[in-house]
């Protein structure tokens, strides 16, 4: 009788872990659909990918490298303060017991 009831538990067992990820799988389909990007919303795993084939039709293409003049970049740091406005620094320390 014992082994029955060991075999009944595994075969239980057995249900529900793949039921469970059944509901794991469901669930981070439900969540990318509702919380993820725009772009992530409609992707279905089962999908094909729509370009990959033409793109094995169309093979590789040389690519055309386009020359750029080279540029600087303006400085985007804090402006020094104007001349006429008086600096002074000023140490706050705390006690050495806080130390």
């Amino acid at each position: 009788m014992s082994r029955d009831r060991i075999a009944e538990s595994e075969a239980e067992l057995a249900r529900l872990g793949l039921e469970k990820e059944a509901l794991q799988d469901e669930f981070e389909t439900l969540k990318r659909r509702f919380f993820g990007r725009s772009s992530e919303k409609n992707v279905d795993d089962a999908q094909p990918q729509l370009f990959d084939e033409q793109q094995e039709e169309l093979g590789d293409f040389p690519v055309e490298e386009t020359p750029v003049r080279a540029h600087t970049r303006k400085s985007t740091g804090r402006k020094p303060l104007p001349q006429h406005l008086q600096q002074e620094d000023v140490v706050i320390d705390i006690p050495e017991e806080d130390k």
